[in-house]
């Protein structure tokens, strides 16, 4: 209950050894590597924030199809029904090794800038790709 076995009246009576008996200073240097020993065993379990975890792992080819995340609540929805991914987009270039220049698949004029952590693989089919170009050519 208190972290060591209790000691009980009997024990007093007859005076067992329930353990070594240890200054403060030694408890406190033992109990300092204990802690130390935990923080290492969870920081090797979790592998770093989830920020770090995501971040930079993803490289993206020249036109492959992207979608860009746009936290802003458009239309005054509630946000459980938000659509926070918009797009497709479709990479240009990278400019650095964690920033894209994206253009929009409906207009191929406006160029942005955006960081990776922003950009998420689209998986729609080359076909679909191509079919929504087209829509957007035609209009």
């Amino acid at each position: 209950m208190f972290g060591r076995p209790p000691r009980l009246p009997v024990d007093a009576a007859f005076n067992t050894n329930m353990g070594k008996e240890m200054t403060t200073c030694k408890y406190v240097e033992e109990l300092a590597a204990h802690i130390r020993n935990a923080f290492a065993a969870a920081r090797k379990q979790c592998g770093g924030t989830e920020a770090a975890k995501k971040a930079g792992k993803t490289n993206y080819q020249t036109h492959e199809a992207v979608w860009l995340y746009c936290p802003v609540n458009k239309g005054k929805r509630k946000w459980k029904f938000a659509t926070p991914w918009t797009g497709p987009f479709e990479i240009i270039q990278q400019v650095s090794g964690v920033n894209y220049c994206i253009r929009s698949i409906g207009s191929p004029r406006r160029t942005q800038l955006v960081h990776l952590n922003r950009l998420k693989r689209c998986k729609l089919t080359p076909a679909q790709l191509c079919s929504m170009r087209q829509k957007c050519n035609a209009n």
